[in-house]
């Protein structure tokens, strides 16, 4: 789990010099860390304990349903469109509130 920690301030921290950096050019830099969807990739990798891990992750959440790449899309889409000019330099994650109880 330490190495998960790691990369991602790792990442956070390349998102917030990018955005830094391109700023002046009118650039946004963003990240979207999203919960577990359920995808063959996410199934590939996580293997025969994919589906318990996604009903466990279910049971956290909010609305008490998974994260469906359509979440995923209106979201980048918000943060993408003049709506969400001044969000930049951040990692936003979206998990139906799973990480809240994390």
């Amino acid at each position: 789990m330490e190495r998960s920690g790691s990369l991602r301030r790792s990442l956070r921290a390349l998102v917030r010099y990018l955005a830094a950096e391109l700023a002046s050019r009118d650039v946004r830099i963003n990240a979207i860390d999203a919960g577990p969807l359920d995808t063959e990739a996410y199934r590939a990798v996580i293997g025969p304990y994919g589906e318990q891990h996604l009903a466990d992750t279910r049971t956290r959440t909010v609305g008490g349903r998974g994260l469906a790449l359509e979440d995923v899309a209106r979201f980048a889409r918000f943060i993408s469109c003049p709506n969400g000019q001044m969000i930049s330099g951040a990692a936003l994650t979206i998990d139906g509130g799973a990480s809240i109880y994390a």
